[in-house]
């Protein structure tokens, strides 16, 4: 296996191999506080000295395994060899087209133990598993998804982060935004996206949507439907009803399917980021509970709502 070490090389005075990075959904680019640590959004996968992979060990056998503890699937493969699934499960997908502008959603299976592929069990934690998937493999590609029943992982290999947009480039793109002075078309004051230090901060110019409809303003506090649902407000523009919140930019690069600029947002957390990314993240089912899937927004992890799961920007200026 690999060390998310980045001081470990696999040979003295020679740069080390880097196979790619793990990066945690639902962060977007750091923790709350702060990456410290062996406590990160994103980890750095080089190659060991010694692999450490998982090797087959002790085999106890017991006569009522229902009645044991840890509860797993366990059998004997024809070879002899014991194999296994986790109590929860993993699971993987690897996108179809890798993770480029043209991917599409692939379909999720679970790795045994000794690397096998399966389709999904009913349950999560089902006690029988799911059928031998002997033409897929568990190789991680490009865009490859684990999920670990509490946390979501997205792989990148190296070369693909190496086309893939830098935390400059997309401090580039919020600053060119923010050069072209977009205005709140009511207020007339105008909009600016937060640095990216300042990315949970809502700020007096930060930029707020209506979901419904994709429309740009500043803060106001008009246009409430009801007294019970307080976020659903009423556009001024085009009268489409809808969540309205502030705008944040995506600021994690590995997300990113292609460099485009930010203009679509997703619905409702209000996530900013290049068209084909958000509808590429929008069609992906990702593993919820014991059974369940939904689209998420990867900055985030909130579920997305919504007719497509994310909405075209408008805004009032010469970036419209």
């Amino acid at each position: 296996m690999f060390s998310p070490s980045q001081e470990e090389h696999c040979a003295p005075n020679k740069e080390p191999v880097k196979y790619g990075e793990l990066v945690v959904l639902g962060y977007n680019g750091s923790l709350p506080n702060g990456d410290r640590g062996r406590r990160k959004s994103r980890f750095a996968l080089y190659k060991r000295p010694k692999a450490n992979g998982v090797k087959p060990s002790t085999v106890h056998v017991i006569s009522t395994p229902q009645a044991s503890k840890e509860k797993a699937a366990k059998w004997k493969n024809p070879d002899g060899h014991m194999d296994g699934l986790t109590t929860n499960g993993v699971l993987v997908m690897h996108p179809k087209g890798g993770f480029t502008e043209e991917s599409k959603p692939g379909v999720w299976r679970e790795i045994s133990v000794c690397g096998d592929v399966y389709t999904l069990r009913e349950t999560r934690s089902a006690q029988q598993r799911g059928k031998l998937v002997e033409n897929e493999t568990n190789i991680l590609q490009d865009g490859s998804l684990i999920d670990l029943c509490g946390a979501t992982l997205l792989w990148r290999t190296a070369d693909g982060l190496f086309h893939t947009p830098t935390q400059k480039h997309i401090e580039a793109l919020r600053q060119e935004i923010n050069a072209a002075r977009p205005q709140c078309p009511v207020g007339l004051n105008t909009l600016a996206f937060p640095s990216i230090n300042r990315k949970d901060v809502v700020e007096e110019k930060q930029p707020w949507a209506y979901l419904s409809c994709g429309h740009v303003h500043g803060y106001h506090n008009w246009g409430h439907r009801s007294d019970t649902e307080a976020n659903e407000r009423e556009c001024p523009m085009c009268r489409t009803v809808g969540p309205y919140v502030p705008l944040w930019l995506g600021c994690e690069a590995g997300f990113y399917v292609d460099a485009g600029p930010p203009t679509y947002a997703f619905t409702p957390c209000g996530h900013v980021c290049s068209e084909k990314s958000a509808k590429y993240w929008s069609q992906i089912p990702l593993p919820h509970g014991t059974h369940a899937f939904h689209a998420s927004c990867p900055f985030c992890a909130a579920q997305l709502t919504g007719e497509h799961n994310c909405v075209k920007l408008i805004f009032q200026g010469p970036i419209d």
